[in-house]
């Protein structure tokens, strides 16, 4: 389903007065686009293209629709500094999204779990997306695993090898951030660093009950 027949489905059912909005990914995937800059233009030009169709669908219905781009591993944009550098560079692409108000229309899912694995604080991170002037578009309260990579942390993690979704790893020594994996069983394939990590957090979603 497309984003604006999302959007005319939310309208269409969402109660008056309160605010709607759709998540989705954060523009591409880091490795396709890289080495292709014109992708850049091209990703912006579309969110502009929704963030239109957005402002045109709230206006028609009185509703309060907004888009909420999500930060993930490995993405376009993974981190809040890379988040608010693309809505930077967005603005900076097109007059039109400071002057027609589309940054009330297009703004940011944090997702707990995604910004977790990068090792950022909510406090920091949050304040950095508010200082930036981004609409928070959805909170996603969700949990990451974290472990110690040693011998027994990487046996634990095998049960959680599954084919259906990417597991991006993000390693890191003294909470400093040394690589990321696209793919758990990369990370678990790959020989262990010298000096080693003493912590990775992997994109899995358990649920917030789950114990330990």
């Amino acid at each position: 389903m497309t984003s604006d027949k999302r959007f005319r489905l939310v309208s269409s059912v969402w109660a008056a007065g309160i605010a709607g909005s759709v998540s989705t990914v954060p523009g591409s995937f880091k490795g396709w686009t890289n080495d292709d800059p014109a992708r850049r233009a091209a990703i912006f030009a579309n969110v502009t293209a929704i963030g239109r169709t957005i402002a045109d669908l709230s206006a028609r219905t009185g509703r309060d629709l907004h888009l909420g781009l999500e930060p993930e591993p490995c993405c376009y944009f993974e981190t809040t500094p890379e988040t608010v550098d693309f809505f930077n560079g967005w603005r900076a692409s097109d007059r039109a999204v400071d002057a027609e108000g589309l940054l009330r229309r297009v703004g940011v899912n944090y997702d707990c779990c995604h910004l977790a694995i990068e090792f950022e604080s909510p406090g920091e991170a949050l304040g950095r997306l508010a200082a930036a002037g981004l609409r928070l578009s959805k909170l996603h309260l969700s949990s990451a695993l974290r472990v110690k990579p040693d011998s027994a942390g990487r046996l634990a993690l095998q049960q959680f090898v599954e084919p259906t979704y990417l597991h991006q790893v993000v390693a890191a020594r003294g909470g400093v951030v040394r690589h990321r994996y696209t793919d758990l069983p990369d990370a678990l394939a790959d020989t262990p660093a010298n000096p080693p990590d003493d912590e990775w957090r992997v994109h899995f979603h358990v649920p917030l009950h789950a114990q330990p």
